[in-house]
């Protein structure tokens, strides 16, 4: 059976370590034949990673229920109609990536898109045996497929394939810290279908996105970002040095911290952090 989904916005989450984590286990396992170091991998995935994104979905589908749905002549200019009651996710985690679909291009759609990855980010930092997270939301096409053969050797087969998915994951490799960075090609695309609005000025107000100088591979600093505001509980008296330890012992699971790697990317992570502490919306 195929599906496409024509027009949709693409969340590709990269489970940063997570690959050397997985080679680490499987060298232990091998050096002391204790086949108890696969479990912790499977223990992740039912305890931790498939009910956080199944319940991130969830709150962000009941959070986006809560805000107004309002006729758009009856409210304040300021407030955009984002009809989030019609809005629906799809996942799919495949080791140690996370994608997740709308349906369609609506700004309510987005937006609670935005509201799962914020989730899914921001409690990887605060469980126990979580993974820094790292990701790129696009906009395009994305077609799956799945075949069930009437064979008794040939199990189903999921295919997932589309121009979303690919802009989606060029993003997320480009970036050297644990968040999220939102094409600007939304940005246009919305902006130009609701000249009347400033979408980057209501999505920050939504504390769905900021603008903000992403760390960048081989790119001078600098450059102002549309990226997920996914630590924006920090701003409700909570304090960023409420995250600084389980987000330093979060990373050390990609390996000493020592590493200049892994250090720079804590430390971009940090400073973004702090960032959002600092200047309140």
């Amino acid at each position: 059976m195929i599906t496409t989904f024509p027009y949709t916005y693409f969340a590709y989450l990269d489970l940063l370590g997570f690959s050397q984590f997985v080679l680490t286990l499987a060298s232990q396992e091998q050096s002391s034949r204790d086949p108890t170091s696969k479990q912790q991998i499977l223990l992740y995935y039912y305890n931790v990673l498939e009910p956080l994104v199944n319940g991130s979905i969830f709150s962000a589908k009941r959070d986006s229920q809560e805000l107004p749905q309002t006729n758009p002549q009856t409210i304040p200019q300021t407030m955009i109609p984002f009809n989030i009651t019609s809005s629906s996710l799809n996942s799919l985690i495949v080791s140690d990536s996370i994608f997740l679909w709308t349906d369609d291009q609506s700004l309510g759609s987005l937006l609670t898109l935005i509201d799962a990855v914020k989730h899914i980010i921001r409690t990887n930092f605060l469980w126990d045996f979580g993974f820094p997270l790292r990701g790129g939301i696009s906009m395009g096409s994305v077609t799956f497929q799945k075949v069930d053969w009437d064979s008794p050797k040939i199990n189903s087969i999921a295919t997932i394939v589309g121009d979303a998915l690919v802009k989606a994951a060029m993003l997320e490799k480009m970036q050297q810290w644990a968040g999220c960075i939102v094409d600007d090609d939304i940005i246009t695309f919305l902006q130009g279908a609701h000249p009347d609005w400033n979408i980057v000025e209501e999505l920050t107000r939504r504390k769905a996105i900021i603008r903000y100088p992403a760390p960048i591979k081989k790119e001078i600093p600098g450059k102002p970002y549309n990226v997920v505001m996914w630590p924006e509980t920090i701003q409700n008296s909570i304090g960023s040095d409420f995250y600084e330890i389980p987000i330093r012992s979060t990373f050390e699971r990609n390996g000493p911290i020592s590493d200049s790697t892994i250090l720079k990317k804590l430390n971009n992570t940090l400073e973004f952090v702090r960032y959002i502490d600092s200047n309140p919306l």
